[in-house]
């Protein structure tokens, strides 16, 4: 009935690079709903690099061996979207979080034998809800079902997870959202919060420290049908990762006239030690605490006008290290209730397409100039090296480059000295299609045939597999 998932993988030497493709044409069903091509929502490498994992927006998920290039293991585990998935610090269990109408957490055993063991499983909707989406035959159907924003794995042996369901009932919109603390091998729930009623307001991101004691997360937005309480959107909240209890708690301000509230994307890090927190708004201001203290703020991509037309980039993204903040500012846009009847940017916003790189004091230490839209950041572990798919994903004309840019964030330096390279790709990247291994000796990314409208089509549906620096590759 559906392709078979994969295809020979073929591993070849790039000069300074060990370059690997997988031809993902036969990885997923050839259609979603309404015919249209299924596409990748998550990818994962083991920590020692021999397993790559694959999912899909169809619930469709394959594991395959980077040693042997063989199918390990190929499931539909739901009829949803496949949202997160990672594996332990040891590489012998995989998590995985579904997008469904139960929005199960799962974990296996990928160890022992070549077919996964499901060790535990834990149902999101008995705590956040389920529901029927209002259009369920609909492409997007699966947003309004419950599900995880992130999964992570602490070096405690712990799972925190963040679990949203949005959904509209009766012409309302309606949110929760609930944070766990799962013990990673048994399943046991170490904490959750709020502990009693979930929270309705989107729990958009967390970070945390190295030691686990330390979560933070950001959360806007809110339901009309459940008190709020003490909490408030537009807010970044840091809590005791062994209680679960909130420590303290900082609301921002909306950035008037050119916004009314304050949201947020993946706006906020925890550095290693736990000590400060790094956090961006959607209006383009970027700020460090020091505990609960702000030490700390920049008008990074905030709005400014061009003959009358306010314009803005977007500010997301963000990571941190020992040594500084890491903010990345995107495209340039200009807000939607200021579109009036102009919706293109008469010029990019002077500060978009940047990475910046701030001291925890507040320095600004170094920055350099994207040659594309970011689709994501990863960093490695160790703190050492940062990478981030570059590309204007969807139905766009442009000729700007496609690709990963490497750096490694130890150099001493300017960006030019951080800078390592941009591994070139013909075609798109889909937006977080990237991941490290937790050695940091190899990096997974997706590409796809670009969609560019009126162009000829460049690229191919595939992995590519590659190494940060010419001397990881032994």
């Amino acid at each position: 009935m559906y392709a078979t998932f994969f295809t020979t993988c073929i591993f070849i030497f790039c000069s300074s690079i060990v370059c690997g493709q997988i031809d993902i044409d036969s990885i997923l069903p050839p259609f979603s709903k309404f015919q249209r091509p299924a596409q990748f929502t998550t990818i994962a490498l083991s920590p020692d690099s021999s397993q790559l994992v694959l999912g899909t927006n169809s619930g469709y998920l394959a594991t395959i061996s980077t040693v042997t290039r063989k199918v390990i293991w190929k499931t539909r585990i739901s009829q949803g979207y496949i949202k997160h998935a990672t594996f332990s610090l040891d590489g012998k269990q995989l998590y995985l979080g579904e997008q469904s109408a139960d929005g199960f957490i799962f974990c296996y055993d990928v160890f022992k034998s070549r077919k996964p063991k499901l060790l535990w499983q834990y149902r999101l909707a008995d705590d956040i809800g389920t529901s029927m989406p209002e259009n369920p035959d609909a492409y997007y159907a699966w947003i309004q079902y419950p599900g995880p924003y992130r999964i992570a794995n602490t070096k405690q042996g712990d799972l925190i997870v963040a679990a949203v369901h949005s959904w509209y009932e009766d012409g309302k919109s309606l949110i929760r959202s609930q944070l766990y603390r799962f013990d990673a091998k048994t399943g046991n729930l170490v904490w959750k919060f709020p502990s009693e009623i979930p929270l309705p307001m989107i729990i958009r991101w967390f970070d945390y420290s190295d030691d686990g004691r330390t979560i933070a997360f950001v959360c806007d937005k809110y339901s009309i049908d459940q008190p709020i309480g003490d909490l408030k959107p537009g807010s970044l909240y840091a809590i005791n990762g062994e209680t679960g209890k909130i420590r303290w708690g900082h609301t921002f301000k909306a950035f008037t006239p050119y916004f009314d509230q304050v949201t947020f994307w993946r706006g906020v890090a925890v550095s290693p030690d736990g000590e400060s927190i790094g956090v961006t708004t959607d209006d383009g201001r970027a700020f460090i605490f020091s505990e609960e203290k702000l030490i700390w703020q920049e008008d990074l991509a905030t709005p400014i006008e061009i003959s009358g037309v306010p314009i803005t980039a977007t500010s997301g993204t963000v990571g941190a290290t020992d040594d500084f903040m890491i903010f990345i500012t995107g495209d340039t846009f200009i807000p939607y209730d200021l579109q009036k009847d102009v919706k293109r940017p008469p010029m990019a916003h002077p500060k978009g397409l940047t990475l910046f790189g701030y001291e925890w004091n507040g320095k600004k230490s170094w920055q350099w100039k994207l040659e594309n839209v970011p689709q994501g950041l990863r960093i490695d572990s160790s703190g050492k090296y940062a990478a981030i798919p570059i590309s204007m994903y969807g139905h766009k004309n442009t000729e700007m480059p496609n690709g990963i840019s490497i750096f490694d964030l130890t150099t001493e330096g300017e960006g030019l000295d951080k800078y390592l390279r941009t591994h070139r790709l013909a075609g798109q990247i889909p937006y977080d299609m990237i991941a490290f291994s937790q050695n940091g000796r190899r990096i997974a990314v997706v590409e796809t045939v670009s969609s560019a409208r009126g162009k000829e089509q460049r690229g191919k549906n595939q992995v590519h597999i590659i190494t940060p620096k010419i001397e990881d590759t032994n």
